[in-house]
């Protein structure tokens, strides 16, 4: 076989490598982004069974300035929110989404106001978080990190 036809053959194989590639992680990206879509209108809803259906079976939470809390313990601190008070969380914001094979990081910053069922003064909660999402066998995107920082307010704000 001449060098041209090689080259030409090893060039094209490249082409339709690297377009395959862009297309997987965009459609990676898509799925990500869905997932994180559905996560916002689950907490919005204050629907628990659509958000632990979100979160990895080992889901891990990392609450500021407190002990990290797994899998039954980390859905009892969201249930608990959701039973007592109505969330409302803003789009995220100053967001940064990776993804690598299966697994992605979420960078972001959030707004979540909590109306307390019981009546009473909302409260809202500010601050910079990292998801860290990993694929399922089934092919979506489950919440396995979920960690913030809540920054205490700047003086004079």
């Amino acid at each position: 076989m001449r060098p041209a036809k090689v080259l030409a053959i090893v060039a094209a194989a490249g082409i339709v490598t690297a377009c395959t590639r862009q297309t997987t992680a965009a459609g990676d990206a898509a799925g990500v982004r869905e997932a994180i879509n559905e996560l916002q209108h689950a907490v919005n809803a204050g629907d628990t069974t659509a958000l632990f259906q979100l979160m990895a079976d080992d889901v891990e939470v990392f609450p500021p300035g407190a002990e990290p809390l797994k899998a039954d313990a980390a859905r009892g601190l969201f249930r608990g929110m959701f039973a007592d008070a109505s969330p409302s969380l803003e789009p995220f914001a100053n967001e940064e989404i990776q993804v690598s094979g299966d697994l992605a990081v979420q960078r972001y910053s959030f707004r979540l106001t909590l109306r307390p069922k019981a009546g009473g003064t909302p409260t809202t909660e500010a601050g910079s978080g990292l998801h860290i999402w990993r694929r399922g066998a089934d092919g979506r995107w489950r919440l396995a990190k979920d960690i913030w920082t809540e920054p205490p307010a700047k003086a004079g704000a």
